[in-house]
């Protein structure tokens, strides 16, 4: 039989596993809120109106902790990298796109797809800036078979 990963092998690997635990539901936490504070100030960017000043001190603590726990590597570009063995890697890898992309020249052309229950953002990047659809793939060509369907009065 393999070698147990779970560090209950001993005394001291199972005294610590509550706090392994503790901790990684307190990171899981800790994205979640990100996301949903992510998500309320994107929605009020794409609609003009301003971001609640409670998301947005969450993004900020979030890009602090994350700029506290990253070093500057210059590979290229400078860029803020973190340890991939922690498990917070990612909410801070978020944390800093999002204070990037919100804080950037890219911010007014962030949008929300049309597409029925869908909610999703993206980058517009067309010349006239018109997008609808997160992909033409899915919500887009669900919205032109809608169309077609509605057009012809239901059928086919």
């Amino acid at each position: 039989m393999p070698p147990s990963r779970d560090g209950l092998t001993d005394a001291r690997g199972r005294t610590r596993w509550p706090w392994v635990l503790q901790h990684h539901v307190l990171v899981g936490v800790l994205a979640l809120r990100l996301r949903d504070a992510l998500t309320a100030t994107l929605e009020a960017q794409v609609t003009g109106r301003r971001p609640d000043p409670d998301d947005l001190a969450i993004l900020a603590a979030a890009v602090a902790e994350a700029h506290a726990a990253g070093a500057l590597a210059l590979d290229g570009s400078l860029r803020w990298r973190w340890s991939p063995a922690e498990l917070a890697s990612v909410r801070h890898t978020v944390a800093d796109a999002a204070y990037e992309l919100l804080g950037g020249p890219s911010a007014p052309r962030i949008g929300e797809c049309d597409g029925p229950g869908c909610g999703w953002f993206f980058l517009d990047r067309t010349k006239r800036g018109n997008r609808r659809w997160c992909t033409m793939r899915d919500c887009g060509q669900q919205a032109k078979t809608a169309g077609r369907r509605a057009r012809r009065g239901g059928a086919g």
